[in-house]
């Protein structure tokens, strides 16, 4: 873990002392839910697939779980196409997957005018991608996505797009802009405004808000501003 860190400080430091050319990419763990797991006919959702209700590398909570498509299909079912390998994640009403990408903000928003002081951060933008669609095809999802500093006084959260999701698979962007206050001053989504954790760790989720979504690819990088 160590040395994890110590490699994505020198690759921030490097970037940033190039004016920011290029984002980093940060480490999400079974980002195309392609890592193997059990799976089961899901009867109850018109046996259009075959699915498994834990995520390696996840957290989700109920109505959440991976799937792949049951071939061939059976009426009714609409053949979805996985954009990467052959298994997607699915979050349905109040359905929840989440991970705890185990770096911190400082790790990419350090200042590299003041290396190693506390207090000094930069500004930047996160970006996240993902390919979406509904699982049922003309019943159209509603979908959040979050990205978050979470740490002692709670969370902080950077952004919260929503969209409604349309068929076949597309890949949405959402751009994140993360001021500096946020990683080194104060967290302005809690009462009191208790000053930010520099521990904190980044944490992405997606959760559902109706009919079922398919989601897959997930990526997500940095780029100082």
């Amino acid at each position: 873990m160590i040395q994890k860190l110590l490699f994505i400080a020198v690759l921030s430091f490097v970037m940033q002392a190039q004016g920011g050319i290029s984002p980093v990419n940060i480490l999400i763990q079974n980002s195309s839910f392609e890592t193997p797991a059990t799976f089961h006919l899901d009867t109850g959702g018109g046996s259009c697939a075959n699915v498994s209700w834990s995520i390696p590398g996840w957290q989700n909570s109920a109505g959440s779980g991976i799937a792949q498509p049951n071939t061939p299909f059976p009426s009714g079912c609409w053949p979805w196409t996985v954009p990467d390998g052959k298994t997607v994640a699915y979050v349905g009403s109040g359905g929840v997957i989440s991970q705890d990408l185990g770096v911190r903000p400082l790790d990419y928003q350090a200042d590299p005018a003041h290396p190693g002081q506390s207090g000094y951060a930069i500004d930047g933008t996160y970006t996240l991608k993902v390919s979406i669609t509904n699982y049922f095809g003309v019943y159209p999802g509603p979908f959040e996505a979050r990205l978050d500093f979470v740490g002692k006084p709670g969370t902080q959260n950077l952004c919260h797009p929503y969209f409604w999701v349309a068929q076949p698979f597309q890949e949405i962007t959402a751009v994140c802009p993360s001021p500096r206050y946020l990683v080194v001053d104060q967290w302005l989504d809690i009462p009191g405004a208790p000053p930010a954790d520099p521990d904190a760790h980044i944490v992405l989720s997606f959760e559902g808000d109706g009919w079922p979504v398919l989601l897959d690819n997930v990526s997500l990088s940095f780029k100082a501003n």
